[in-house]
């Protein structure tokens, strides 16, 4: 079962590639969500930022700590605790809802 999330988003991808977002830097797909959360969770132009630097050739990993205050190890760290958080939430909720069945 697919559940949106706000914006009409579907949330499965992370379930069906859990065992492979080990890094932020996984696939199109996992730096995409990461890329999202980090707009979502602590700065609303970073993929504008990172853009305009990687085209003027000025990129360096401190933008990303300049932009959230963490470096983008950091953040890949936050991020894949709050989606294990978020999995093992939703297991809880599923098995919950199984016992209600019975």
């Amino acid at each position: 079962m697919q559940r949106k999330a706000a914006g009409g988003r579907h949330e499965t991808w992370y379930r069906i590639d859990r065992w492979n977002w080990d890094s932020y830097d996984g696939n199109y797909r996992i730096s995409g969500n990461f890329l999202n959360w980090v707009t979502e969770t602590y700065c609303k132009d970073i993929v504008q930022r990172l853009n305009a630097a990687a085209r003027q050739g000025k990129y360096s990993d401190e933008l990303w700590k300049t932009a959230t205050g963490h470096s983008v190890q950091e953040l890949g760290d936050e991020w894949k605790a709050s989606l294990e958080k978020r999995i093992a939430a939703e297991k809880a909720e599923a098995a919950q809802g199984n016992e209600t069945k019975k």
